[in-house]
């Protein structure tokens, strides 16, 4: 945290985006999130707009890394960071539990447009059904085909005949997101373009890291001072 009396020029978020220095994080409480709701959007919003401003640099590296996108607010500039900040080196990591609580905040046109800029996708347990099928969708197609056999008589004997149906089904139905189907820190990846692998089920690991600093830290609050006069807008007390 800073200072109240750090001054204007103690941080600047676009001068952090320019630097390329260190990690700037964004900690907060699950209680404060409404009240901060608007700070962490513009402050993020200011990130994106300070790694845009950059110029064309193959080698440069900024992560975005958003978890709880629908939660924190409205970021102005993130439709435009997703499909612009690349030449920059600007990437990102969104983390989503609802479509329709994306399209609430951004329009469904914004909204699609964020999700298709996300082609990597690591897809796990989906409770809600529309979340679900839409990224059943995404997942992609595959041709199956089977081949069914029956048997019969025929006047000369015995006879066999076989058949072979080709037909398209999802890779992953949307059932089988469901949280009663897919375990814990069990899910699906997609990788983007230019990987050629196919979408592969996943199991992640839980690590756990040492601690080396406190989560959150409360910035000490010092008590408001009384006004040294009466203010313009006090009224005087009533007679007695």
């Amino acid at each position: 945290w800073l200072s109240p009396c750090a001054g204007a020029k103690a941080f600047s978020m676009r001068a952090w985006a320019r630097d390329g220095a260190g990690a700037a994080w964004w900690n907060y409480q699950d209680a404060q999130v409404a009240a901060m709701r608007l700070l962490l959007s513009t402050q993020m919003d200011l990130a994106a707009l300070g790694i845009l401003e950059q110029p064309e640099d193959p080698e440069r590296r900024t992560w975005l890394i958003i978890d709880e996108l629908g939660a924190i607010g409205r970021i102005a500039a993130l439709e435009d960071y997703l499909t612009r900040a690349r030449k920059a080196g600007g990437c990102a990591v969104l983390g989503l539990q609802s479509i329709d609580q994306l399209m609430r905040l951004y329009g469904q046109h914004s909204a699609y447009a964020i999700l298709t800029c996300c082609v990597s996708q690591l897809v796990l347990a989906i409770g809600d059904p529309n979340t679900a099928d839409y990224l059943s969708r995404g997942l992609g197609e595959q041709q199956v085909s089977r081949i069914s056999r029956a048997a019969g008589r025929a006047d000369h004997g015995a006879q066999q005949t076989q058949s072979r149906q080709i037909s398209v089904e999802r890779v992953v139905l949307p059932s089988e997101l469901d949280p009663s189907q897919l375990p814990p820190l069990c899910g699906f990846l997609k990788l983007g373009a230019g990987h050629h692998l196919p979408i592969a089920p996943v199991h992640l690991q839980r690590r756990e890291w040492p601690t080396v600093a406190p989560a959150y830290v409360a910035a000490p609050l010092q008590p408001v001072p009384p006004p040294a006069a009466p203010l313009a807008t006090d009224f005087p007390e009533p007679p007695t």
